[in-house]
């Protein structure tokens, strides 16, 4: 197991670039491996020149350090869960634009969180809605409600899942790996539903960059989630939860228990990376050290070489 972290962690105000001083505030905090993101398609275009991707490149490679995921965000995208057939080639080839990118920046995988349908919600994100009082919500309501499509979902599964698929071949053929997250109201949410899919694609280069916070926010005790995944397990996001409504905390202020999470990972012979992910803080550097500090010894703990946390 190696620590990393998220380069989108630092940036304000949500995942802008530019990355580079990330990266080597990342190194300086003692960090092994690096993520980057397509935040928005034209990124992909003004930020990701060829130019820039050597300097990226030969930035972090001078620094010791790997780039074990790039991540295209899921709105840039949002046509791969379409039913149209326009909107859906549309969506593919910036996928493949972005796997492009990551190949010529030396990434070790393509990492996507799992689309939603056409939901309509009081907010953007609609996996970040899970209470009907949230920030952003002009007119609270004591009910959540969503408005969904009454398509047929069978037929998306089976499109979706079609889509996935092609993802997958351009990955594979990039000779790199290709990561599923899950997240709230999307698609392909939890484990059950990763495994569904696995079913259905069962390339050993597809797995799941398994986020600590959000299987959490789904109800679920990671460590059986993990049993469950077993080998598909190929990366970590790791952030905290409390329970109740904030998802987005450092590691060890939530009720997440990392030193079991650590000795589950050991169990089913997980060797990526455990990388940090948290945002929306004034002093990014410092909850992230303080993160950083405590699942160094949850690790210590979890392999019976230090005190307990």
């Amino acid at each position: 197991m190696k620590l990393g972290c998220a380069t989108w962690s630092f940036s304000k105000p949500h995942y802008q670039p530019p990355y580079d001083e990330a990266i080597r505030k990342i190194h300086e905090m003692g960090f092994q491996g690096i993520e980057m993101i397509a935040f928005e398609e034209k990124d992909l275009y003004e930020y990701y020149t060829e130019e820039n991707i050597k300097y990226l490149r030969e930035l972090y490679e001078s620094l010791g350090l790997e780039l074990t995921e790039f991540a295209v965000y899921t709105p840039v995208i949002a046509g791969l869960a379409s039913l149209d057939e326009d909107e859906k080639e549309k969506a593919f080839e910036i996928f493949k634009k972005a796997t492009d990118v990551a190949e010529k920046l030396g990434s070790r995988a393509m990492n996507l969180v799992s689309n939603w349908p056409e939901t309509k919600c009081p907010i953007d994100y609609p996996p970040s809605y899970f209470l009907p009082f949230v920030n952003g919500v002009n007119r609270a309501t004591p009910k959540l409600y969503m408005e969904i499509p009454t398509y047929d979902y069978d037929e998306l599964w089976k499109s979706y899942v079609g889509m996935l698929g092609r993802c997958l071949e351009y990955v594979e053929a990039a000779g790199m790996e290709f990561y599923m997250e899950g997240h709230a109201n999307v698609i392909v949410g939890n484990t059950d539903a990763m495994l569904r899919l696995f079913d259905n694609l069962p390339s050993e280069r597809f797995g799941v960059n398994f986020d600590t916070a959000w299987h959490l926010i789904q109800r679920e005790y990671l460590p059986m989630s993990l049993r469950k995944l077993g080998k598909r397990v190929k990366h970590l996001h790791m952030r905290d939860g409390d329970g109740m409504f904030n998802y987005n905390l450092p590691c060890g202020m939530g009720i997440i228990d990392w030193v079991e999470l650590i000795k589950t990972l050991n169990d089913i012979g997980f060797d990526g990376y455990m990388s940090f992910e948290v945002g929306a803080y004034d002093d990014m550097e410092k909850y992230i050290r303080i993160a950083k500090e405590y699942i160094d010894r949850a690790i210590e703990e979890a392999e019976g070489v230090g005190g307990k946390l």
